[in-house]
């Protein structure tokens, strides 16, 4: 199936009298399953991508369709429903609220995407291997500990696709290892399709496909072997 489709498409920025064209004749369809990690050099673009692709933010021209849907034809509200229901969000910053606990930060989301079933809170803790800090405070645990509350956080709602940008931006070597290990595992076992963004090649190897982006436009598009 495919999650999203577009076919030159061009995401535009203007700053005062001045229009800057970021992304460039972008033609990209990302199927059900996939782990595409983005890459290319500092400013060629790739947060912009995975904003637009996520319906954070709309295309300047071409089309893009999400989940079988033009962008267009979604209301505000449709998108909001998308990003609480259909679509899970790792940065690279953590975003948990510091005076809650590791289990207070996973009901907040579970509240705002109304779900019935608690449960869902203890086996995601469970999966990402949190759930004896729950009663932790943010800033009683580490930045890799608090990646993978994010992580968590981020599947509360089951989501079709999960975007990551630049999850591993703020951790060492090896908690940014623990972090890609974790996005494999969630690839691998739960089914779960990723788009990352990367500034590190060497994390190409948990990713099934590979879309490069020098200035804006895509230069490469390739299958890895895993």
């Amino acid at each position: 199936m495919d999650l999203i489709e577009c076919k030159k498409m061009n995401k535009n920025y203007q700053n005062g009298k001045i229009e800057a064209q970021i992304l460039k004749e972008i033609d990209l369809t990302i199927h059900t399953s996939e782990f595409v990690g983005i890459t290319g050099p500092s400013g060629s673009g790739k947060t912009t991508l995975l904003y637009v692709l996520s319906g954070l933010e709309k295309p300047s021209g071409g089309t893009l369709s999400l989940f079988g849907k033009p962008i267009g034809d979604y209301s505000e509200t449709d998108l909001s429903e998308l990003r609480k229901r259909r679509i899970g969000f790792v940065f690279q910053f953590y975003n948990l609220v510091p005076n809650l606990t590791v289990r207070e930060n996973m009901m907040l989301a579970w509240i705002i995407g109304k779900n019935q079933d608690e449960t869902i809170i203890d086996e995601l803790l469970q999966l990402v291997g949190m759930k004896e800090f729950q009663n932790h405070y943010p800033n009683q645990i580490s930045g890799g500990m608090q990646q993978r509350i994010a992580v968590a956080r981020s599947l509360i709602n089951d989501p079709e696709i999960l975007f990551a940008d630049e999850p591993t931006g703020n951790l060492d070597t090896k908690n940014g290892k623990d972090i890609m290990e974790l996005l494999r595992k969630l690839h691998r076992e739960n089914g779960k399709t990723i788009v990352l963004v990367t500034h590190s090649d060497d994390y190409l190897q948990y990713c099934s496909r590979n879309i490069k982006l020098v200035d804006g436009m895509i230069v490469k598009d390739e299958i890895l072997s895993l």
